[in-house]
């Protein structure tokens, strides 16, 4: 027994104060979004309270950034405004839907397709992938430069160059050295607007849910920057 012991006083962790007491919530949710949250938790390493405390979090955070409506502004649409499902979300992305919206999550999407790509071509060889790419300078070169190309390309400005290097990936002669930032883009858009090509496995079933959620007039933006040149000019 430790001296504070023997003079009375408490061993071990001291009280929390109020700020980091936590207090019960009883509530109740239908069995498939208790599965989905049970899911989600799992794949995230967290508890099912943590994960709950986290989206609800999530939610009031960006409902009182004003990305969450209460009801119809004359400035919403379709297309940008959050998630609203009839019922609760019945798939673990539909939780980041409704916290941060449909587009924003569309965009992680895209972006984490993108990772899982670049990470794929890196791999160590056919059956082990590269795990310390946020140490690996080259690696995250790739990425960072990959990133922002996707953004340039997918955005409402026209970056003449960042589009003829994806167009020349895609449709150059394979002998043509290309930048790798141009080939990674070109892979991602190609699956996201032309699906039918079926170019890679980077996007799998994300696909539809990032059309879906970037929406029409976003695709076939991307759609159009990546028309064949070669076409163009037979017209």
């Amino acid at each position: 027994m430790s001296d504070d012991a023997g003079n009375g006083k408490r061993t071990g962790r001291p009280p929390k104060d109020e700020s980091e007491r936590r207090v019960p919530l009883s509530l109740r949710i239908n069995p498939d979004l208790r599965s989905a949250l049970e899911a989600a938790a799992k794949e995230e390493s967290r508890s099912l309270t943590q994960l709950s405390e986290f989206a609800l979090t999530s939610f009031l955070e960006a409902r009182k950034g004003g990305d969450i409506s209460r009801g119809e502004t004359p400035t919403e649409t379709l297309e940008n405004r959050p998630a609203r499902p009839a019922r609760w979300p019945r798939r673990p992305i539909d939780i980041f839907a409704r916290a941060f919206g449909r587009g924003p999550t569309a965009l992680m999407l895209m972006i984490s397709c993108l990772v899982k790509g670049i990470v794929y071509w890196h791999r160590i060889d056919e059956t082990t992938v590269q795990t310390s790419w946020w140490s690996d300078p080259e690696i995250f070169r790739e990425l960072t430069e990959s990133i922002t190309t996707l953004l340039q390309f997918i955005g409402p400005d026209e970056h003449l160059a960042v589009i003829a290097g994806v167009r020349q990936a895609l449709w150059g002669p394979e002998s043509e050295k290309v930048p790798e930032d141009s080939l990674d883009v070109a892979s991602i858009a190609m699956e996201i607007a032309l699906p039918e090509y079926e170019l890679t496995e980077w996007v799998g079933a994300w696909g539809s849910i990032i059309r879906d959620w970037l929406g029409h007039a976003v695709v076939a933006r991307i759609r159009q920057r990546l028309a064949d040149p070669s076409a163009e000019r037979k017209v």
